[in-house]
């Protein structure tokens, strides 16, 4: 590569320069002056499979909302992806449809509808600006809880137009609208969320394609369709519940510096996330199916429901640190991991 610039210290001739990423590049060329023409050369072949993927950070998006959309995945020929259970997260959709086949025409082999409702006999009560009353929200929902969820009507003249929820207090929710004047009492609604997985028992085979549709009725509060991140894969069930030292701490990741004068200023680092301890009495049965599931994650993400009644509790997380296994009795072990929200 041509270098143009005396700001980039590098070792000279042989010597091996070391990268943070672990790296060894050794540089060929001349003693670093203008006009010299050098070059790096890796030391030994490194391939990309070896790396680790970081978190998602990038959304799929679409440029408008309200038009048929599919994702087709292609999982080649030889490769066809054997798949029970789907998750999504980071949507801003109220439905979505799975289907596959081999062909890539013949579609049907699963056809699964895939819903992210959390909340659908909601009747209007009241409007005042843009905060809407209902008399049953509070028996249902705490304070705070439906923060940056999604509202849809259905019914009155907003039927199938969908609101962020900025707040929910008591018996009102508070729209990302300036005023609610097309939305009437008696109007009914619907409160979906931005993630749900959807488990599929009567797969019997791997298919080659995927296809993932949102119908031509959707309209969003953003105006457009949004599809954060999607798990797809086999789901392990293990045969034994998570033990008493379950627990499911909420990290913040706040720093608070405190100033000369007794003032307080809150440094706020990563977005919130949730650290699952799990703990597992002792079990052979436990111990071979965690063992191997561990030795196949390798850092990578993993989609944990920890209630699998309720499929809209799930996260996408992965495992950090190492499996610990501690003696129980005669050949059984106690074992235990933690895993990390990744978004």
């Amino acid at each position: 590569m041509p270098y143009y610039y005396n700001s980039c210290p590098c070792a000279i001739e042989a010597t091996p320069q070391n990268f943070t990423c672990g790296i060894d590049v050794v540089w060929h060329g001349g003693r670093g002056i203008i006009g010299d023409n050098w070059q790096f050369t890796v030391a030994y072949v490194y391939g990309m499979s070896n790396l680790i993927s970081d978190s998602p950070s990038k959304p799929w998006r679409s440029t408008q909302d309200q038009v048929a959309c599919s994702i087709v995945l292609d999982f080649k020929q030889h490769n066809r992806f054997y798949a029970d259970c789907v998750a999504f997260f980071g949507c801003n959709v109220r439905t979505l449809t799975w289907d596959a086949c081999n062909d890539g025409t013949t579609w049907g082999s699963i056809n699964e509808t895939i819903y992210f409702d959390i909340f659908t006999t909601g009747a209007v009560a009241s409007v005042d600006g843009n905060v809407i009353g209902d008399a049953g929200l509070s028996d249902v929902f705490d304070d705070h809880e439906l923060k940056n969820k999604y509202m849809r009507l259905t019914a009155g003249t907003d039927n199938g137009k969908t609101y962020k929820i900025l707040d929910n207090v008591g018996n009102n929710l508070v729209l990302d609208i300036t005023a609610a004047t097309n939305i009437a009492v008696a109007d009914t609604y619907i409160i979906f969320q931005n993630h749900t997985s959807k488990y599929v028992s009567a797969v019997a085979a791997g298919y080659r394609y995927h296809r993932f549709t949102i119908p031509v009725t959707e309209q969003t509060a953003e105006g457009y369709y949004q599809l954060g991140t999607l798990v797809l894969g086999k789901s392990i069930k293990l045969p034994h519940r998570w033990g008493p030292g379950y627990t499911n701490d909420n990290v913040y990741d706040i720093t608070v510096v405190r100033t000369p004068h007794g003032g307080m200023y809150p440094i706020k680092g990563a977005d919130f996330k949730q650290l699952f301890e799990l703990q597992w009495p002792f079990s052979d049965d436990t111990r071979k199916d965690l063992k191997h599931l561990c030795n196949f994650l390798q850092g990578k993400n993993i989609c944990l429901i920890p209630d699998h009644t309720d499929e809209d509790d799930c996260y996408l997380v992965k495992l950090i640190g190492d499996l610990k296994q501690s003696g129980g009795m005669y050949d059984h072990f106690d074992l235990s991991i933690t895993l990390e929200e990744v978004l």
